[in-house]
């Protein structure tokens, strides 16, 4: 089996970071890629049965469009009264040094779109957690303010495809939510 050692990712032509782990094998040969992401999508290629793209495509697929990631488009985010509001109170013991925020993400469809979001956030240094609620198209993330920014975090998703804005549910919202919970917990003490 022969292993390539190209700069560039196979999947998409991005830089591939040394010592980068994820890699397609075709035939007897192992290519390169960048990112989980990539991964995701030339393995599903591959396991569909459409491992012909790969011969039959003459140039690389276009990349989204989407900010780089030192970009001021999400700077806004990361002023300290932006941040404030993301700062919860945690538990002794726990590490101050962290954010938590729900973020609405437009463009998720499937499981699989959850998969490559968590994957792809989870390997940023920085990242304490990422979970993806695919029914609500909402993403709850905390992470470590000194070591990644929410605009890195917003530009990353933005490369992967996913647009992402900070969500905070209005008053009306919460009040039905509250009131959901409330009847459900009476019915099943009236039970």
């Amino acid at each position: 089996m022969t292993t390539l050692s190209a700069s560039s990712c196979y999947h998409c032509g991005s830089p591939v970071p040394s010592n980068a782990p994820w890699h397609i094998t075709l035939g007897d040969t192992t290519y390169p890629l960048c990112c989980p992401g990539c991964e995701a999508v030339a393995h599903a290629i591959v396991q569909g049965g459409l491992a012909r793209y790969y011969q039959q495509r003459t140039e690389l697929p276009e990349t989204p469009a989407g900010e780089t990631l030192d970009s001021d488009a999400w700077a806004y985010f990361d002023s300290p009264e932006f941040e404030a509001k993301f700062r919860k109170t945690l538990p002794p013991g726990v590490d101050s040094d962290q954010l938590s925020a729900t973020l609405a993400v437009e463009g998720i469809t499937c499981n699989a779109c959850g998969w490559l979001i968590e994957h792809r956030l989870n390997a940023l240094k920085g990242i304490i957690s990422s979970a993806v609620d695919l029914s609500r198209h909402r993403l709850h993330v905390s992470w470590h303010p000194s070591k990644l920014k929410l605009s890195q975090l917003l530009a990353e998703l933005a490369g992967i495809g996913y647009s992402a804005l900070p969500f905070e549910p209005d008053p009306a919202q919460e009040r039905v939510r509250y009131k959901k919970r409330l009847c459900a917990w009476r019915l099943g003490v009236s039970g």
